[in-house]
């Protein structure tokens, strides 16, 4: 998977988390700029096999108050599952009808975990293709507010991704630098 519009992914030796590499990922913000960088299937990991996914993330700019989205899967159907920021914390949206994990009150804003600038984030996810469910942790601690009961979007909406990226999409104009370093996916836990 590579979409881009007004930005780039590259190969970077200036920052990573460990060894002397990382991907760079640079939009200068803007819907219409965004970079994505990862697999165009998920066919490896077994079909109806739960996903998991492991990455370092270090943002230039800390999450503010505007909707981004850094980590994307798009199912058959186009429900588009997206990670990203919003409300200055970490949130999980479902492009079909922009519904996001927190809510958005304060209550919920406070389990999920704000993200600072410059500093190495381990974001680990489970999605279930059987029940629908997502577990996040950051750090290797489990975030409450970013873990669906198997309802939380609905019964009938159990995501079947079939592709997987990284990068950086603003439904603002916020402009960002993204290093993401010791990226896995698999069918069971990575941990950090």
């Amino acid at each position: 998977m590579a979409a881009q519009s007004g930005g780039s992914a590259t190969i970077d030796t200036t920052k990573a988390h460990s060894g002397t590499h990382s991907l760079k990922v640079v939009s200068t913000g803007g819907f219409s700029n965004h970079v994505f960088y990862g697999v165009n299937s998920l066919s490896a990991l077994g079909s109806g096999a739960d996903i998991y996914g492991r990455y370092w993330a270090n943002f230039q700019i800390a999450f503010n108050q505007d909707h981004t989205t850094h980590m994307m899967m798009t199912d058959p159907v186009a429900q588009t599952l997206r990670m990203g920021g919003q409300f200055g914390v970490l949130d999980w949206n479902r492009a079909s009808d922009d519904s996001i994990m927190p809510d958005g009150s304060p209550t919920s804003n406070a389990g999920s975990i704000a993200i600072g600038a410059n500093t190495w984030y381990c974001i680990e996810f489970h999605l279930s293709r059987t029940t629908g469910q997502i577990a996040t942790w950051v750090n290797g601690t489990a975030i409450a507010s970013l873990t669906t009961p198997q309802t939380r979007w609905g019964s009938s909406y159990i995501p079947n991704p079939s592709n997987w990226g990284l990068g950086w999409e603003s439904y603002g104009s916020d402009p960002n630098t993204v290093w993401f370093d010791d990226i896995a996916l698999g069918t069971s836990r990575l941990g950090c």
